[in-house]
Formats: structure tokens, sequence, C-alpha cells
């Protein structure tokens, strides 16, 4: 079952200030995103409002491009998708996002030393 994330009430030392998001890069990750959830649903890879996927923000190892919860995979475009902390906190965009983004994506990397 989906569950819309509530963010955290924690204070968002270093954030960013707006221009940072409008670089080139960052918006570019977000357009390919965009196009990974179409390419997804095109291939009837989607189920209801419960999936994401997420990109790592160039440049930022502290936020994250992510969809927002409600959204079908076939509806969302580059300007939908939201910038959030890693507590929950949306820096940019409407809505927020879907809670599992949060469970699966605050998982330390697998270790070379199990691949």
């Amino acid at each position: 079952m989906a569950h819309e994330l509530k963010a955290s009430t924690a204070s968002m030392p270093g954030l960013l200030r707006n221009s940072e998001l409008d670089q080139d890069a960052v918006w570019q990750s977000r357009v390919d995103l965009a196009a990974c959830f179409r390419m997804a649903a095109h291939h009837g890879l989607q189920e209801g409002i419960c999936n994401h996927f997420s990109a790592l923000v160039p440049g930022r190892e502290d936020l994250f491009i992510v969809n927002p919860y409600g959204l079908a995979f076939e509806e969302i475009t580059a300007s939908s998708l939201l910038v959030c902390d890693f507590s929950g906190n949306v820096i940019s965009g409407e809505g927020a996002p879907e809670a599992t983004a949060f469970y699966i994506a605050l998982f330390p990397p697998i270790s070379d030393e199990w691949s």
C-alpha cells in the first residue's frame, strides 16, 4: 500500500539556493529520469502509484530527484519531479514523495567485497 511521506521536522542546514537547482546538469537529470518513467510505462512496468525511481542531484550527495506521490509513471514529466533531502523535506517541486523512496534510498551502497 502506498503512503505519502511526512517530512521530518529536523532543521535543514546548508540548503542550496534555488539557482543551484536551475543548472543544466540538474535539468538534464530530471529529463532523463522522466524518460525512465515513461519508458517503464510504455513497457507495462508500472503498477499503481506505489513505485518510484530516483537519482542523486548532480554534484550533491545529500539530495535526490524522485517522483511525487499520486502520479502514474505515464504522467510524470521532468517538471513534476521533486528534489528532496534524505529527511523527507521537499526542496523543489509540488507534492510529496512516496514513502518507500526513503526507506530504500537510505540503505548504504553495496561494498565491492559483495560483488
